[in-house]
């Protein structure tokens, strides 16, 4: 699953810093079947079974993570993130998102942005929700609109799953959750046209609100 940013708070930030271990590894591509391996783990040698894929969704773990403490663990899966939301068939190479670290550690200390991961019972990150707080001058609301939510593709099966049960609907509960306690009324998430996981959205009673249309302009300087 995807999302991207209805705005960009931040795309007039300096250039970013290259995140840490940003060039990727062997240990770090898709090995034959397409699924990512950490540094250090081994290979899959094969899909899992229906029942095995049960063991693993129900080992997923998902709590709420510092910028600060997970910097190394973000840029082999946001490269994952990057290719997915920008496909080559479309929008050109990847390598078209501009994560600026220093501009979200600021959002961060200012308590700003908060972030939820979901890992894996060994301790791998595999997904990740970025959320901005916002006062919603337009509305008079207390907002939250997501800045980033990625999930692995190898843990987005979940053929033999109630739908509550499978991580990609965990992990937007636990965002759910988060804003509750922060007590945002207006929530808002931007999905791809081609990644429209609108219908999970709805159970947790989002409606469709707007159509937002995108140009990539052609600018030096």
């Amino acid at each position: 699953m995807d999302g991207s940013m209805p705005h960009r708070p931040f795309a007039h930030a300096p250039r970013r810093p290259a995140l840490p271990a940003q060039a990727a590894t062997a240990a770090e591509r898709p090995d034959a079947q397409g699924t990512y391996v950490a540094p250090g783990a081994p290979p899959l040698s094969k899909p899992a079974a229906r029942g095995e894929r049960k063991i693993i969704h129900a080992k997923i773990t998902f709590q709420r993570e510092r910028l600060a403490d997970i910097c190394t663990d973000l840029g082999p899966l946001m490269r994952l993130h990057d290719a997915e939301i920008w496909p080559t068939r479309t929008w050109g190479p990847p390598g078209r998102v501009k994560f600026n670290i220093i501009k979200y550690l600021t959002l961060e200390q200012q308590g700003i942005l908060h972030i939820i991961t979901a890992r894996t019972g060994a301790g791998r990150l595999i997904g990740y929700c970025f959320e901005a707080l916002e006062i919603d001058d337009h509305y008079g609301m207390r907002g939250a609109i997501n800045c980033g939510i990625f999930l692995q593709k190898e843990y987005r099966a979940g053929k033999g799953l109630s739908l509550r049960k499978h991580p990609a609907y965990r992990l937007l509960r636990e965002r759910e959750r988060m804003l509750d306690e922060f007590k945002a009324e207006r929530r808002r998430m931007a999905v791809k046209v081609w990644l429209d996981f609108g219908p999970v959205l709805k159970h947790f009673g989002y409606e469709p609100d707007m159509i937002q249309y995108q140009k990539i302009a052609d600018v030096e300087g």
